[in-house]
């Protein structure tokens, strides 16, 4: 009878959170690995190297202060028998030289296919020929004293480390001991610390913070926070922190390990980029994305909104030039900010567009304050010209949707400057009604991510000419909700609450979970926003592991990319497709004739695919959109992509766009979504 091999005992150490929990998922699945434990940093490796021993470190090298680099030699000095292997974005013709220098036992390129991944792994640890003895075998005292040496050696490692602070608890969160990074960061000497709470590091009157953060980590067995926290001579400064449960073989609390840094200076630059991001450069008043974040937070209370237009800002700038032009833009914006209250709210919205919002007035208050401000203008005098504004007035009952109330606002200013400019008016339709839309979205969208989840259903995609099924799109609903409602305004909320990212990964990882019930062999069409696409965190390689764990190949999957969002970056789009097809991924652009989906976007993505929108293929029988439709098609032909009408509700539509040359479709005219099971 032989005994089962024990299990290769696995730390993943990379500052990317969602990478770290795919590899842990990852690894989780194959048999003879076991994920002990995680890490962000260098520093924090170290700790929990030192708690669990590990037959392997998985090492990033670009990691915060304590880089990959620098932590390797620490960690196989601390323990010489764990073997560690560089997971890096970098080519290893650039950096292997150097960690195998420091004692790294492999280099791996992110990029990598999930397969690929675990057999190098094995290789490493087998390499190593290091056989782990089995639970309970004898050593005693030798075993003992190899302990001892290793805490030795682990205190000299900790006081090595300059810039951060590694702290080392007791159980009831009393400091046992304390490096040189914590002295220099703190100004603390370890004398003065020994034995006081973790509490007397948080500023006053927040102690009770410190408890929660400890009852959090024990709990969850780590707790990642950032905060203020107070230096021996009462200053403050802002800490990242990590506070990890330290447990004994029978699961008991040994104490906590905590790591800290002095992220003040990151934190202040953070805040005056944030600041930068959401003001207008010429005026200094609010831009127009700071304009839609206020107005995600408008409350349940009425409201309403101005919209409002210098009239003749072209004819400052072509007759005196931009720089009279600027100075007209900052005079009505002063005059706009003097002329509201404090609570209200005015941005600089586009070229020579302002907008206001006025919490708790009526359309009619408002329409008040919109002649006020119209009519103070008439008393700013430019040395050249003079400013003028037309505004247009809507109000919103509680619950409106301010997205529809601005919308209603904009209608009313195009009324004013169709009657002749220098004049203020009501929307056309009058006040928007109260609804749920854009009410009420945070907390459901927060709801999502913190777990609810999303799910999805398919709808195929469909040869025009036989009708044959040759791939199936993924389209994503909230779990638990109807499956056959619309989700826009869903989107279009988390693009202004800033929640986009997060919803598109959500739908992604929905996606390729609920398609392992396709028909074999089918090709999955996958929605993705720029923003996410471009975004580092998530890179081709989440996406490839994120495949692999679905079972399947990134040549089955075809990114779609949504028409939410425009590309001001085209270069580095390009970029970032290619690094995705050089690992077989497709492309398709969504939506061509709406939104961003412009002849740019097409020219820099070069999609497989291009997907014609709704509102062109219904409008085909015009001779505007069909001309439209017939130059997309002859971009298609010349770079080799498929096109595919959406929007298909009749056979009439379906025989007009076979008539154009479009091979594929989709719409209620072909095959409504289902769940992925009604289709296997």
């Amino acid at each position: 009878m032989t005994t089962a091999a024990a299990p290769i005992r696995v730390v993943i150490a990379d500052d990317a959170v969602g990478l770290r929990g795919l590899l842990r998922a990852l690894l989780s699945r194959q048999s003879g690995f076991e994920v002990v434990g995680e890490a962000g940093n260098g520093a924090e490796a170290l700790v929990v190297v030192s708690r669990t021993r590990p037959d392997l470190v998985l090492l990033d090298l670009a990691m915060p202060v304590m880089d990959g680099l620098e932590a390797l030699p620490k960690i196989t000095g601390l323990s010489p028998s764990t073997r560690v292997v560089v997971l890096s974005g970098f080519e290893a013709a650039q950096m292997e030289d150097e960690a195998r220098a420091l004692g790294a036992h492999g280099y791996l390129t992110k990029g990598l296919s999930p397969a690929e991944l675990v057999a190098a792994l094995r290789r490493a640890v087998d390499g190593g020929r290091r056989e782990r003895p089995p639970a309970g075998a004898g050593g005693g005292d030798e075993d003992f004293e190899t302990l001892l040496q290793s805490e030795d050696r682990f205190r000299v490692l900790l006081d090595e480390v300059v810039d951060y602070a590694i702290v080392m608890l007791d159980a009831e969160g009393r400091v046992a001991s304390w490096n040189t990074g914590a002295r220099r960061i703190t100004g603390y000497s370890a004398s003065d610390v020994l034995g006081r709470h973790l509490s007397c590091f948080y500023p006053r009157g927040e102690g009770d913070r410190a408890g929660a953060d400890l009852a959090q980590a024990r709990d969850g067995g780590r707790l990642e926070t950032e905060g203020a926290r107070v230096r021996a001579d009462g200053s403050r400064f802002w800490a990242s922190s990590t506070l990890t449960a330290m447990r004994d073989d029978a699961g008991g609390m040994r104490g906590y390990a905590v790591v800290f840094h002095d992220i003040s200076a990151r934190r202040e630059a953070e805040q005056a980029l944030a600041t930068m991001a959401a003001t207008d450069p010429v005026t200094g008043l609010p831009n127009r994305r700071e304009f839609e974040s206020r107005l995600a937070t408008v409350g349940r209370g009425r409201f309403s909104i101005l919209a409002i237009d210098l009239d003749n800002l072209k004819a400052i700038n072509d007759g005196y030039g931009h720089e009279t032009g600027d100075e007209a833009l900052r005079m009505v914006a002063q005059a706009l900010r003097m002329g509201v209250r404090e609570l209200d709210v005015v941005a600089r919205v586009g070229g020579d567009e302002f907008a206001a919002l006025l919490p708790d007035l009526t359309e009619a208050e408002a329409f008040t304050a919109a002649e006020r401000l119209r009519l103070g203008m008439h008393g700013v005098t430019l040395q050249r010209g003079q400013v003028r504004i037309s505004v247009g007035v809507a109000g919103g009952d509680p619950g409106a949707d301010p997205a529809l109330v601005w919308a209603a606002a904009d209608e009313g200013l195009y009324a004013a400057k169709s009657a002749g400019r220098d004049r203020s008016e009501l929307s056309p339709g009058g006040h928007v009604a109260g609804r749920t839309v854009g009410a009420g979205w945070g907390p459901l969208l927060e709801e999502l991510l913190a777990g609810r989840g999303m799910r999805s259903v398919f709808q195929p995609v469909v040869e025009l000419s036989g009708g044959a099924t040759m791939g199936y799109e993924a389209l994503g609903r909230p779990a638990g909700g109807d499956l056959n409602a619309g989700v826009e305004a869903l989107f279009a909320a988390a693009e202004r609450l800033g929640y986009g990212r997060d919803l598109d990964w959500l739908c992604r990882r929905a996606a390729l979970r609920e398609a392992r019930s396709l028909p074999a062999g089918s090709t999955l069409f996958v929605n993705v926003g720029v923003s996410a696409l471009l975004d580092p965190v998530h890179d081709v390689d989440q996406m490839l592991l994120l495949v692999g764990w679905a079972g399947r190949h990134p040549s089955d999957v075809v990114l779609e990319i949504t028409e939410r969002e425009l590309v001001l970056d085209t270069a580095r789009l390009g970029e970032v497709l290619a690094s995705y097809r050089a690992q077989g991924f497709r492309f398709a652009v969504d939506d061509v004739g709406d939104g961003h989906s412009t002849l740019e976007m097409l020219a820099a993505a070069v999609p497989e695919f291009v997907k014609i929108s709704g509102r062109l293929t219904r409008g085909a029988a015009g001779v505007g959109p069909r001309s439209a439709i017939r130059a997309v098609v002859a971009f298609a032909a010349e770079c080799g992509a498929r096109v595919v009408a959406e929007g298909i509700e009749t056979a009439a539509d379906r025989e007009l766009m076979r008539e154009l040359g479009i091979e594929l479709g989709q719409g209620f005219g072909l095959e409504r979504p289902a769940v992925a099971s009604a289709w296997s």
